[in-house]
């Protein structure tokens, strides 16, 4: 079964590299796209992907926004914050709220890390993959 990814970004063109990027790995998919933090909820709360992938700056709910909500609303969900802006203070604030790990948008190759990481932790604590419904966007 193939881990489900859901990307916010408000960009059309970084969530189009996201993609591309994650779906290199032929065990990832990306259920979803979301062009803000209240967009990248719902998406979460009808998808329910593996992995939240989260920018940081977006209109409507920024990223942070939008990590605070998912903790409370689906919290075995892991976010990452994908940012321009990554720094030791949004380091610690994301990790208060719940975001899983901070990786700059210029090291493509740490947001794949990070992603096989956190798939990798999901698996040892679940002991198995989880059934998933097809993705859906």
């Amino acid at each position: 079964m193939r881990a489900r990814i859901l990307i916010a970004d408000d960009s059309p063109l970084v969530r189009k590299s996201i993609r591309r990027l994650l779906e290199s790995n032929p065990e990832w998919e990306v259920c979803g796209e979301a062009a803000n933090g209240q967009e990248a909820i719902d998406q979460a709360m009808v998808l329910t992907p593996d992995i939240i992938v989260l920018d940081l700056v977006m209109p409507v709910m920024d990223g942070l926004q939008a990590a605070r909500r998912m903790a409370v609303i689906a919290p075995k969900i892991p976010t990452v914050m994908l940012t321009m802006y990554a720094s030791d203070q949004l380091r610690s604030e994301a990790s208060e709220i719940g975001v899983q790990s901070v990786v700059s948008k210029s090291q493509s190759s740490s947001l794949i890390d990070t992603i096989q990481t956190l798939l990798a932790k999901r698996d040892e604590m679940i002991g198995r993959q989880s059934p998933r419904a097809g993705c859906r966007e």
